[in-house]
């Protein structure tokens, strides 16, 4: 497949793959590891590495890229297709997820009590979509670090939204998207915390308070990006 890279898009995509590699080294070392999993994977040679690892894994393409590298937060879209076609509801986490307590056992009742789909609002330095008014609120997009979903739909519904979102190198508008339709357009902080905010996350990037989340299990250890 012709990938069609520069320079800058090659060191990016060592850069990328290295701190995923590592990531997936640090999953296994810490207190808490995630000891039920599957991992959905593009890539042969990338399914070999997991399958060395020992790692329970779902090949969903031989290629690394359905579509250019320029997209390939988008293959993340297509990965939720796969995921909903084989459970009937699945939380997705990045590698730089880490577990810093074990998981409740009310975890799927607690992220029942909210919408089909919940991702953590991020917020960013710049926006990130342009249909709400007001250049602070559009700065405010759900990020795809850890999401939910119950709805057989929605992943469809995401890759017809990414199609019109104004930035189709990333999937997170799509995001934006789809929660300010369920509630008919974008209500503000809290009314995003009382239906698609999951409360068992934390981020760096968020805009509500860590104490607002003292049963969160999981948190991003990502580098925080500047957008």
């Amino acid at each position: 497949m012709n990938i069609d890279l520069n320079e800058d898009m090659i060191k990016h995509l060592i850069a990328r793959r290295w701190k995923t590699q590592q990531d997936i080294i640090k999953q296994q070392t810490w207190k808490f590891p995630l000891t039920s999993f599957v991992t959905y994977v593009y890539g042969k040679s990338n399914k070999d590495i997991l399958d060395r690892m020992g790692m329970q894994n779902v090949l969903i393409n031989k290629n690394p890229y359905v579509l250019p590298y320029k997209r390939a937060y988008i293959h993340k879209l297509f990965s939720f297709q796969n995921m909903m076609e084989d459970f009937d509801e699945i939380v997705f986490l990045d590698w730089d997820t880490k577990l810093i307590k074990e998981i409740p056992e009310n975890f799927w009742d607690e992220l029942n009590k909210k919408a089909s789909f919940q991702a953590s609002l991020w917020r960013y330095k710049k926006s990130k979509i342009n249909h709400r008014g007001k250049r602070f609120d559009n700065r405010m997009c759900p990020a795809a670090g850890f999401v939910y979903i119950r709805d057989k739909n929605i992943p469809k519904r995401l890759m017809e939204l990414w199609k019109v979102s104004p930035n189709s190198w990333s999937e997170e508008p799509a995001f934006a998207l789809l929660t300010d339709e369920m509630t008919g357009g974008w209500k503000g902080l809290k009314t995003y915390w009382e239906l698609f905010e999951p409360e068992c996350y934390k981020c760096v990037k968020s805009p509500y308070s860590y104490s607002r989340k003292e049963n969160a299990c999981f948190l991003n250890i990502g580098k925080p990006w500047s957008f």
